[in-house]
C-alpha cells in the first residue's frame, strides 16, 4: 500500500507565479527523501494562485519523518506568499 499526500496551496491574490516557482524549487528536496516516491507542483486550470503539491510516500510515517528534518525556516519564504495556511491530507490505495 502506498500513501498519497495532497498539499493545497492558495496564493495572496498576484502571487501565484512566485508561490508555483518556490514551491517548485522544493521539490527536488521533497522527492529525494527517504521513502518518498513521487513529488509533483502542480496549478489548478483557471486560478492561478492555487497550487497543489501531490506526493507519494512508503508510509504516512515516512511522511513525517521527512518533514520533521526540515528546518522552519525552509518554508519561510513560502508562508510569506500563502492567504492561508495550507492545507493537506493522507490518501491511501
Amino acid at each position: 500500500m502506498t500513501i498519497t499526500r495532497i498539499n493545497n496551496f492558495q496564493a495572496k491574490v498576484g502571487n501565484g507565479d512566485e508561490l508555483f516557482e518556490s514551491l517548485k524549487a522544493l521539490q527536488p528536496m521533497i522527492a529525494a527523501f527517504e521513502g518518498c516516491l513521487a513529488c509533483s507542483v502542480v496549478r489548478e486550470e483557471g486560478d492561478e494562485n492555487h497550487i497543489v503539491i501531490i506526493e507519494m510516500w512508503e508510509t504516512v510515517e515516512a511522511h513525517k519523518a521527512a518533514l520533521s528534518t526540515v528546518p522552519p525556516e525552509t518554508f519561510a519564504p513560502v508562508m510569506a506568499l500563502v492567504a492561508e495556511p495550507p492545507s493537506g491530507v493522507y490518501y491511501s490505495d
